[in-house]
């Protein structure tokens, strides 16, 4: 959280279960990585997670989702950021 203060990190993440996302905060997956996405920020109140996918603005919320805070989707196992 801390290095996602002054800029976006690249995550992994499974996406399986993805492509019919419109909304609320997605948590039904696990932690096999198989898609990148850009992890944006997170809203401490409703306790998730913003990220921008690369599925185009008309998939989930105007192409982010919103997933549920902790390791949900393997999001915590593996980020970069230059």
């Amino acid at each position: 959280m801390e290095a996602l203060l002054s800029r976006p990190l690249s995550v992994a993440v499974e996406a399986i279960n993805w492509q019919f996302y419109s909304s609320g905060v997605f948590n039904n997956c696990r932690a096999r990585l198989d898609h990148a996405v850009a992890l944006v920020g997170w809203d401490a109140t409703n306790n998730f997670w913003i990220v921008k996918n690369s599925f185009g603005t008309n998939w989930g919320l105007a192409g982010y989702i919103h997933i549920a805070r902790g390791n949900t989707c393997g999001i915590c196992q593996y980020s970069t950021y230059p």
